[in-house]
């Protein structure tokens, strides 16, 4: 059975992009929204000799675009090429359930602050293979820790 997974990104403002794969937050005509998600601490210098205080968090996210979900992945969009100092910088929310099903046991949570945007890809294809059910394409988000905010929350049930 699949994962589960919530994304739940808050500006300063109280915005928020939301995208889910959970069945109790989607229609059954609906494709997952996310379909693979991964958390990294990454050490910034691969060359330390020990222990190395400069450290990120990192999230990438994969998902399908659909005309379900064209709002909040366009909000994704934008956030990439966002400029304005007080939006650039999001609290990210992500978390990751055994299966989708409404009462499914959750695996991690991870909440971090001051992420943003590195890098972030859309991939549209004619072919009936590279395509999944209802959908017009996919996203990569990845999403990257400002420098010196280490604050992360990483929870387990």
């Amino acid at each position: 059975m699949a994962l589960g997974y919530r994304l739940t990104i808050t500006d300063n403002n109280g915005s928020e992009i939301f995208l889910s794969s959970m069945l109790v937050d989607r229609d059954d005509k609906r494709p997952d929204d996310i379909i693979n998600a991964s958390y990294k601490l990454n050490t910034i210098d691969n060359d330390a000799l020990s222990r190395s205080n400069e450290a990120r968090a990192e999230i990438t996210i994969s998902g399908i675009i659909s005309e379900l979900n064209t709002k909040e992945t366009c909000k994704l969009a934008s956030w990439a090429k966002e400029t304005n100092s007080d939006l650039i910088y999001r609290k990210v929310k992500l978390v990751i359930y055994a299966n989708t099903d409404e009462n499914a046991k959750m695996l991690r949570s991870y909440e971090i602050e001051q992420m943003f945007v590195l890098d972030y890809k859309e991939t549209f294809c004619n072919s009936s293979e590279d395509n999944k059910e209802g959908s017009s394409g996919q996203f990569e988000l990845y999403v990257v820790q400002k420098k010196g905010n280490h604050s992360q929350y990483i929870e387990t049930e």
